[in-house]
């Protein structure tokens, strides 16, 4: 009965401490996910929640996690490869088997990984078992050797993956002992061992480490002899190794980030272009510096050039439609004479495969860097710009614009470039020739939301110059001959701000007129601005006569030039007065505690009587803005420990003495003259109050 007793109350004791357990558990599930939910964009908590989640093995709950963190934060290798590697376990039915493709390629669009795009492809072996599944094997290792197929260290592990796989498919393929072989095993025997061979033939003219291992390899695989061109290739492909040894050599002796190192790597390959391997080269740099904005801004604009030189004669014709259709009202009608070159060709398939995937890859690229860099405006813009350029979607576009509002900018210079780009691309959207003024009034909303957007966050000084507003009055003006429009925003930024005291904005607004308006217009403007007291009023009245000459009459010329000359005159004098003022600051700053900086007694007392000269000075100065203080008192140390009273009376005494010395001698009634040495600066020496 004992024992019985015992046995029961150490099950009690086991439940309630695995009770126990469970509610802490739950608390500290509770107390992580709380912290995810208040602080989403707080990396490190949702790394701790994943962790504790999977420890306790809530399957579920640690999917839901990760797939939060991924839909704000691009993942490293280590956390890619843990989650694939666990839902790989779990796949059992083909509707799992695809999910697990699906993440896979979201895995390997973050960063570059040897390790994910193996364990990519390792996974689609296993469904080589019917034609499609052979097909998306190769397509996997086909995207994986032109991904990482390039990385000097590690892409040869891709490469040797790629010809195991085919090399156990050609195993397959060979006929059974004493079996006869059809024409059509034949013909599939000798197509696998031509794709084996051009596979050696892409990786020996790959730089890669173990290339001599892999021509090794090849010489057994043939039975002729490796061909001369194949050999050329790959003496190529050794001396470029060669090349980029040192670089290599340096990643691997310094530390993580490693960032001058890559830096010296990409500006190498930038000199022999390269585009390919720049590619990678920036792609390994950046999976140690994610957060580096500067390093994803020299990636994006890379590629961007890249694809201009690429599509060079599609974009062009690009720009012919554009200058067709969004020409001014009352520009020229037409642009061009050649109206078939603005017809584009219909493209092969071929080659419109390739654009789309071109685009896509770009695409990626650009989304990949304010993912990562989200507090970028530059990165933005150029996203915004891909965009655009490769034809998306408008409302994609503006969807990536209202992201980027959201992104948290660090200045109110970028919301400003941001805002700026954003109306630029929606001004090149509008037809001006149209009817249709949708686009038209798109871009008017936008304006008038970028203005109170700037006024509400940063008040006046997020858009000091009125950059916004000025933009808007020009395009009215420019496309839409709409004068009264831009002629209000003018009116407003010169007369209800402190813009209307600068000759500047004067300026600008005058030129507009010139060049949209009327030459009444631009006189009135003109003669406002002169009338106001502008900070250079000299510009305003030679900007005046200059008009008057080349489109004035004489009477107005003569009127404008009169009232020019009262106001120069008046600014002349305004000048003397204000140098007369700086003059008197400076004379009274001048008798200051300047003798403080004088140098101390010299051999000569050169330095003693002009320190005893700025002395003087300095005592009158006190005196007139009334210091009565004990003159006895006033002790400035000098090289021999006495008072500055002391130290001009014993001064006073030695040089009475040195003058009475230096007397000549009288010859016949007359004083001889003698040559005094010069002394290095002359300086009529002046008591000073006390010894006077």
């Amino acid at each position: 009965m004992d024992t019985d007793k015992m046995e029961c109350e150490a099950e009690t004791n086991e439940d309630s401490d695995s009770s126990l357990d469970d509610e802490d558990n739950e608390l500290q599930e509770q107390e992580l996910t709380n912290k995810v939910t208040e602080s989403p964009y707080e990396y490190e908590n949702h790394v701790k929640l994943i962790k504790f989640l999977k420890e306790s093995g809530e399957l579920e709950k640690l999917r839901d996690a990760r797939n939060a963190m991924a839909q704000i934060f691009p993942l490293t290798e280590e956390l890619w490869l843990e989650w694939v590697q666990d839902e790989i376990k779990l796949a059992s039915t083909e509707h799992e088997k695809k999910a697990v493709l699906e993440l896979l390629d979201r895995a390997v669009s973050d960063y570059l990984s040897v390790s994910l795009w193996l364990e990519y492809c390792q996974f689609t072996i296993g469904g080589i078992g019917t034609e499609a599944g052979l097909a998306k094997a190769r397509d996997t290792y086909e995207r994986a050797v032109s991904v990482a197929g390039l990385h000097v260290t590690r892409g040869s592990l891709i490469w040797d993956s790629y010809r195991v796989f085919e090399n156990a498919i050609l195993q397959s393929l060979q006929p059974q002992i004493g079996a006869v072989q059809t024409s059509e095993e034949q013909t599939k025997l000798e197509e696998q061992e031509k794709r084996i061979e051009s596979l050696f033939k892409r990786q020996l003219s790959t730089p890669l480490l173990t290339m001599e291992e892999t021509y090794l390899e090849f010489q057994e695989f043939l039975t002729d002899g490796v061909p001369k061109e194949i050999t050329d290739d790959y003496n190529k492909a050794l001396c470029q190794l060669k090349a980029y040894h040192k670089y290599e050599i340096a990643l691997n002796k310094a530390e993580a980030p490693r960032l001058a190192e890559y830096e010296n790597y990409i500006r190498a390959l930038q000199s022999k272009g390269d585009i390919k391997r720049l590619q990678c080269i920036y792609e390994r740099a950046l999976v140690e510096n994610c957060l580096n904005a500067s390093l994803w801004q020299a990636y994006t604009k890379a590629m961007d050039e890249d694809y201009r030189v690429n599509h060079a004669k599609e974009l062009k014709d690009d720009e012919n439609v554009f200058y067709r259709y969004h020409q001014p009202l009352g520009g020229k009608e037409e642009m061009m004479t050649d109206v078939e070159s603005l017809q584009k060709p219909e493209r092969d398939v071929v080659n419109k495969e390739k654009n789309q995937n071109d685009c896509q890859s770009l695409l990626n690229i650009h989304k990949r860097a304010v993912r990562n860099c989200p507090w970028s405006a530059e990165l933005w813009i150029g996203y915004m710009r891909a965009m655009e350029r490769l034809k998306q979607p408008h409302t994609d576009i503006l969807g990536v614009c209202e992201e980027a509002i959201l992104a948290g900018f660090s200045s109110s210079n970028e919301y400003l470039d941001f805002w700026t780009a954003w109306l630029n691309y929606l001004k090149r959207r509008i037809e001006w020739k149209s009817t249709a003024t949708v686009a038209l009034q798109e871009f008017r909303d936008t304006v008038q939301r970028a203005i109170d957007f700037m006024n509400q966050y940063f008040g006046g000084q997020g858009d000091s110059l009125y950059t916004l507003q000025k933009y808007w009055a020009k395009v009215e003006m420019h496309y839409n001959n709409n004068l009264d429009f831009g002629r209000e925003q003018w009116n407003t930024i010169l007369t209800e701000t402190e813009n209307g005291y600068k000759a500047q904005y004067w300026l600008e607004y005058y030129q507009l007129e010139l060049k949209y308006g009327d030459l009444d217009t631009c006189r009135e403007v003109l003669l406002q601005a002169v009338d106001m007291e502008t900070d250079t009023p000299q510009k305003i009245c030679e900007t005046l006569l200059n008009f008057e000459r080349e489109y004035g009459s004489l009477n107005s010329f003569e009127e404008s030039n009169s009232k020019v000359q009262v106001i120069l005159e008046a600014e002349e004098k305004h000048k003397l007065k204000a140098a007369k003022r700086a003059e008197k600051k400076m004379a009274k700053s001048g008798g200051g505690k300047f003798w403080l900086n004088m140098s101390k007694a010299d051999d000569e007392g050169i330095g003693q009587t002009d320190y005893k000269r700025r002395g003087k000075e300095d005592y009158k100065h006190k005196e007139r803005s009334g210091d009565k203080r004990d003159q006895s008192k006033w002790k400035k140390p000098d090289n021999r420990g006495e008072g500055r009273k002391e130290f001009h009376n014993k001064d006073i005494e030695k040089r009475k003495k040195q003058e009475k010395k230096k007397q000549p001698e009288k010859k016949n009634g007359k004083a001889e003259e003698t040559k005094r040495e010069p002394m290095k600066r002359k300086v009529r020496v002046k008591l000073c109050l006390h010894c006077q």
